[in-house]
């Protein structure tokens, strides 16, 4: 009867699907915007195939179970390819329909390896550590394992055990511990639950999937609540399938028959839904896995018959910081700035500076991801100030702290005084020219400053020819007898 139930529910969530199911709830709108998507139909790098589950580490890097190629893909969290492993196969590293993926603190990563009826962990660099379960219904084996959840340290593993209808508990080396369950009905009850969370105090949330309902639990499968009714209205459900909790404990659930996404505060009071039938951007074709950047907040959404993944933004993106200006080359001067892009929803940066402590104007824009940018419309002896700010189609996030750099006069470059002398000849009063370095090696070196122009020499010096204390005013032209090294702070035409 339970199978009969299950296949009548999955034909009526295909139809809706095929038909375009839209609801009058969705008139709102939604805190989260579509800020970005990856993916197409394919086996190669970056494509997918039957993608089901998702979970992002520590760094921000995304974690996505490619179930019909049978391989786990690894993304940036701007959607750069990685890197990927896994082949079809029922060895140590192979895997049969992996659904779900989760990261621990240490960056190791725990799939679900559906049809084979286990549990694989991998280090970070997706070499294979242990293998767990087996098939069957007995502690510790699985029909259809789904979904896990990890606890930062790794020493806690909550599977949900979907065709058995329970939860299964592990600890850190695969052994069993404990479990919950039951049969379409109670508190505590599932019906072929698939997705499972866990928030920062240790509480387990399980997407009880054809309860069309979310349970709550304490890590040793205590119940707490439990919220939702079959519906396409806020606060219902139709056939839940992922669901995540964020920092603060909201909980996000993926409402794959009203193709959806459903927003939770931690008391289970409705705050956002987004989403429609379709394949535009913030549209899906059965939503499943998805997963919370810790960080940015952004929302990774596995859209599975689409074969993509989306990401989806609270307004505005994070702020850049650690802001760096830095003066570089002599002969060529620019300014290098960097800076670390704290967001992965921006569309781009904007640069804006500021000259001699005046007001700061739009310098330039860069695309998304950048972290640097080189100023080469600089003028000599100017301080600059530099700030940059992330945007999107939303708004824009505050600026980077300020990072200032004071730009030296025009540089001659070494060996090189006949350009020394065109600097001066071509020089106004008022002008400074720079001569760090420059080498000569004739008898003497004569520089024509012109009859009407003084050069002041401040702490230069060379081997015959001493400036280095004080300023010393010359008129006309500047002699050095003798070979050496001249090296001169600053010399300013008066």
């Amino acid at each position: 009867m339970k199978n009969r139930f299950m296949l009548l529910k999955l034909i009526l969530v295909f139809a809706l699907l095929v038909l375009g199911f839209s609801a009058e709830t969705r008139a709102a709108v939604p805190d989260y915007l579509f800020a970005d998507e990856w993916g197409t139909s394919g086996s190669g790098n970056g494509q997918f195939s039957g993608p089901s589950g998702a979970a992002v580490d520590t760094s921000g890097n995304v974690y996505v179970a490619d179930e019909r190629n049978d391989r786990i893909q690894k993304f940036s969290s701007t959607g750069v390819f990685l890197g990927t492993w896994g082949t079809k196969g029922a060895g140590n590293g192979q895997f049969n329909g992996p659904r779900g993926v989760a990261v621990d603190a240490s960056g190791n990563i725990y799939v679900t390896d559906f049809h084979n009826n286990r549990v694989q962990k991998f280090d970070n660099n997706f070499a294979w550590l242990m293998t767990f379960g087996a098939a069957g219904t007995a502690d510790g084996e699985f029909t259809g394992p789904f979904n896990i959840a990890v606890n930062a340290a790794g020493t806690i593993i909550y599977v949900t055990d979907s065709i058995n209808d329970r939860v299964q508990k592990f600890d850190g080396s695969g052994v069993f511990v404990s479990k919950w369950s039951g049969n379409n009905g109670p508190d505590g009850a599932f019906f072929q639950p698939e997705g499972v969370a866990l928030d920062i105090a240790g509480n387990v949330y399980v997407a009880d999937s054809f309860n069309d309902r979310i349970q709550k639990f304490d890590g040793n499968g205590g119940f707490i609540a439990e919220w939702g009714a079959q519906g396409d209205s806020n606060g219902q459900f139709f056939v839940p399938r992922g669901i995540a909790v964020d920092g603060a404990g909201n909980i996000f659930v993926t409402d794959s028959g009203n193709v959806r996404v459903q927003k939770f505060d931690s008391t289970f009071n409705f705050l956002t839904q987004w989403g429609a039938f379709g394949s535009d951007p913030g549209s899906f074709l059965a939503p499943e896995g998805l997963a919370v950047n810790a960080v940015t907040g952004s929302v990774y959404v596995v859209d599975s018959q689409n074969n993509r993944v989306q990401v989806f933004s609270t307004a505005i993106p994070a702020a850049p910081s650690n802001l760096t200006a830095a003066e570089v080359d002599p002969v060529t001067p620019h300014v290098n700035l960097s800076w670390n892009d704290n967001s992965d929803n921006e569309t781009g940066f904007r640069i804006e500076r500021a000259s001699n402590n005046g007001q700061f104007l739009p310098l330039n824009t860069v695309g998304p991801g950048a972290g640097s940018y080189v100023d080469t419309a600089i003028a000599a002896f100017t301080v600059y100030s530099y700030r940059v700010l992330a945007f999107n189609a939303t708004g824009d996030s505050i600026f980077s702290n300020t990072a200032t750099t004071q730009l030296a006069p025009v540089r001659i470059g070494s060996q090189n005084y006949p350009a020394l002398t065109d600097a001066f000849a071509n020089s106004a009063q008022g002008d400074t020219v720079e001569a760090w370095g420059v080498q000569f090696n004739e008898p003497n070196l004569n520089i024509n400053i012109g009859s009407a122009g003084f050069v002041t020499f401040i702490g230069g010096y060379d081997t015959l020819y001493s400036a280095s204390a004080g300023m010393t005013d010359l008129q006309g032209s500047l002699t050095i007898s003798g070979a050496g090294a001249l090296v001169l702070d600053k010399l300013t035409i008066k």
